[in-house]
C-alpha cells in the first residue's frame, strides 16, 4: 500500500509558496488560529500513533517566547515501530487539530490558506482542511515541503490544489473544494515515514482571496 506521501507525490499536488510581503500585503486575509494565544493551545487537541494505535512515537505542542516572540511548537519523535501485539503493521504519525468552528466558517470569497511557519530540520508536512460533508471522513489535505531554515515563511494553499482524501488515503474521485464550503476545522499533521526528532513553529493559519 502507497504512503499518503507517495500518493501526494503521484497526484501532483503542491502548495504555492508567496513570500510574507505579499501575503500580509493582503487586506482581507482572516487570522482563523494565531498560535501566539494561549487559548489557541488551551482548544487545540495533540495526536500521536503513541496516543492512538499503540505506537512508539512522542509528541507535544505548547506555547513558546523566544527573543520576546511568543508562537506555537509542535516537536517530537517519530518511530514507526510497532508493539509485537498490535495487529497493525505500519505506524509513525504525530497531529494538531483545532476545535471545531462554531459556527462553520464560510470560505466564501476566499481562495488560500495560508501557514506561517518555519522548520529548523526540514520535514514533510500535511495540512489538513476540514469541511461539512456527507462523509464525515472526507479531509482535504496539502503537502507543505519544509526546507530547514530559521527563518519565518508563509505557505500559501490555493484551494485547488488541496487533495481529497479518506482514511489516510487520497479518493479516487476527487471533488474540489470551493467557496461555497463550510469549515469545520484545520489541522498539521507529519507522517513521513522517517524516524526521529521533528519541529515545526508556528505563527499562524490564515484564509484569503
Amino acid at each position: 500500500m502507497k504512503s499518503l506521501l507517495q500518493q501526494f507525490v503521484n497526484v501532483g499536488k503542491r502548495y504555492m509558496p508567496l513570500s510574507a510581503e505579499e501575503v500580509l500585503a493582503k487586506p482581507s486575509s482572516v487570522v482563523l488560529a494565531s498560535f501566539a494565544n494561549k487559548s489557541t493551545h488551551e482548544t487545540w487537541k495533540l495526536l500521536s500513533d503513541n496516543t492512538t494505535i499503540g505506537g512508539s512515537s512522542f509528541a507535544t505542542f505548547g506555547l513558546v517566547e523566544e527573543g520576546g516572540e511568543k508562537f506555537g511548537r509542535f516537536e517530537g519523535v517519530l518511530s514507526k515501530e510497532v508493539e509485537s501485539n498490535q495487529r497493525r503493521v505500519r505506524s509513525g504519525f504525530a497531529a494538531i487539530k483545532g476545535p471545531t468552528f462554531d459556527p462553520l466558517f464560510p470560505l466564501s470569497e476566499h481562495g488560500h490558506v495560508e501557514v506561517r511557519a518555519r522548520c529548523l530540520n526540514g520535514r514533510n508536512y500535511v495540512l489538513n482542511v476540514k469541511v461539512e460533508s456527507f462523509n464525515h471522513e472526507d479531509i482535504y489535505q496539502a503537502l507543505l515541503e519544509m526546507s530547514p531554515s530559521t527563518e519565518w515563511r508563509t505557505l500559501s494553499v490555493p484551494f485547488d490544489r488541496l487533495v481529497l482524501t479518506g482514511r489516510g488515503r487520497v479518493r479516487e474521485v476527487q471533488r474540489k473544494l470551493d467557496g461555497d464550503a463550510l469549515l469545520e476545522s484545520l489541522g498539521i499533521l507529519i507522517a513521513d515515514e522517517k524516524d526521529g526528532p521533528f519541529r515545526l513553529d508556528l505563527q499562524y493559519i490564515s484564509i484569503s482571496p
